[in-house]
Order: structure tokens, then C-alpha cells, then sequence
């Protein structure tokens, strides 16, 4: 019940980083020009699919901003197929502000003092 709750609050608040796969079958520029836009970094694969070529995106965000993303994806992009997946941690990037990115370490530092001190 206490991890149900606590999946439910961190939803709720915006906490961390999600992973958003974006599979698409046609031009996907206009939307890549909002993530660039909003300072969002990305990796584009191309790939093959059961009905031919398509272009794989890959990016880690902000939980905050996975619902703006997904708002500019469905006007853009509706035909795309996307999968959003909790990211536990991750290392360099294009994030939006080095404030966030300092949070985050504060936080892991702490969580590891925790740790340290309990030995």
C-alpha cells in the first residue's frame, strides 16, 4: 500500500526523469523542432519496422515536462506510437536548468550519507 501511495505522489509532484521511445512513420521534424525548442535533448535511430522504415526517438526528461511533450507529439504527430518508462538515474545531458540538475545530486548525495551513516 505505502509503494502505491508513494508511485502516486511522485506522479502527482512532477518527481525525476521518464524515458520517452518514440517510434515514427513519417516526418517527424516539427516536433523535434519543439524539443530543441524547449531544450530538450534526444537520439534519433533509424529503424525497421513490421510495415517498413521508421525513425526511433529516445529521450530522457523531466517528468514535469513528459505531459507538454506528449500534448505537442499527439498535434504533430499523431500517428506515432511512444512508450514512457521511469528512469532510475542518468548521467550528462541536455537538461534545462543546471538548478535541477544540482537538486537531483543533492538528493543522491544524501540518500548515500544516509546509507553511510547506518553502517
Amino acid at each position: 500500500m505505502g509503494n502505491y501511495i508513494g508511485i502516486l505522489i511522485e506522479e502527482r509532484l512532477s518527481l525525476g526523469l521518464v524515458l520517452l521511445r518514440v517510434i515514427f512513420k513519417k516526418d517527424c521534424k516539427l516536433f523535434l523542432a519543439d524539443l530543441q525548442e524547449n531544450n530538450i535533448g534526444f537520439n534519433l535511430m533509424n529503424g525497421h519496422g513490421s510495415k517498413g522504415e521508421v525513425i526511433i526517438l529516445q529521450s530522457v526528461m523531466q517528468r514535469k515536462k513528459l505531459k507538454m511533450v506528449l500534448k505537442n507529439l499527439e498535434e504533430k504527430n499523431p500517428q506515432s506510437f511512444y512508450t514512457v518508462e521511469e528512469v532510475r538515474s542518468a548521467g550528462a545531458g541536455i537538461f534545462s536548468a543546471s538548478a535541477d540538475r544540482k537538486r537531483l545530486r543533492a538528493g543522491f548525495q544524501g540518500r548515500f550519507q544516509t546509507v553511510r551513516k547506518k553502517k
